[in-house]
């Protein structure tokens, strides 16, 4: 079950990030979305806009920054940033070199926002299958001399291949922590940065606080007040260097 919006505005401030205040919206349009965005507080530091389309998040999001108004961050983001920080730390596991790495993300269209990351976090060699190519190459054949594989299909749009054979190395959006573990530390650094510029760069310094913060024993760390702060230096150093900031 996914978290209500006041389930994580409590847990951003019980973790140590900026105090957040939920606020339900009912849109049925982009512009509805973008009007109800534009229409926060002036003071608001950022937005964090969960259970939303992407398509309509991506557009709310360069709606606002033409606009001038504050970072606006969507769950898509964050979990993107959580299953890179796990294929990291998969492959540093399994003795693979990043750059040298090939991985497959299974489910291309349904996370745009992943493989620019995974770029920027050192993945140089990244094959995209998305679920309109099984036709004409099945999974099993595109995943074939792949070290590792990001599986983010739509469920409901292919329920009869939930399984991967070949990789030892397979990551999917399984953990429940996955989209909200690095949110406090993030918006954190986020609101007490002037002028911030959420790019790939930033996300990807997300990732690595987060490989660099993960117990043997686990995939991705668990959450607490130490990892908001190692999450929030590391998003500040990002964003010192960006040329935006």
């Amino acid at each position: 079950m996914q978290p209500t919006v006041r389930a994580y505005a409590a847990l951003i401030k019980d973790l140590g990030g900026p105090h957040a205040v939920s606020q339900p919206v009912t849109a049925r349009s982009n512009r509805e979305l973008i009007g109800s965005l534009q229409a926060l507080p002036a003071d608001t530091g950022a937005v964090y806009l969960a259970h939303t389309d992407p398509e309509r998040g991506f557009v709310a999001q360069r709606a606002l920054s033409e606009a001038g108004g504050p970072p606006l961050i969507t769950d898509q983001d964050t979990t993107a940033i959580g299953l890179t920080a796990e294929l990291l730390t998969a492959l540093m596991r399994a003795g693979r070199q990043l750059a040298t790495s090939y991985v497959v993300v299974a489910g291309a269209d349904a996370m745009p926002n992943l493989c620019p990351l995974l770029m920027a976090a050192g993945i140089r060699d990244i094959g995209i299958w998305k679920q309109a190519d099984a036709a004409v190459l099945p999974l099993a054949q595109a995943i074939q001399g792949a070290d590792a594989v990001i599986d983010v299909r739509d469920r409901a749009s292919s329920p009869h291949d939930s399984g991967i054979d070949g990789p030892s190395v397979v990551v999917a959006p399984n953990d429940p922590t996955c989209s909200i573990v690095a949110v406090p530390g993030l918006l954190r650094a986020v609101v007490d940065a002037a002028n911030p510029r959420m790019d790939v760069g930033v996300y990807g310094a997300c990732a690595h606080a987060l490989v660099m913060a993960t117990p043997a024993d686990r995939c991705l760390p668990a959450p607490d007040l130490a990892l908001t702060d190692s999450v929030a230096w590391a998003t500040a150093q990002a964003l010192k260097h960006d040329p935006g900031t």
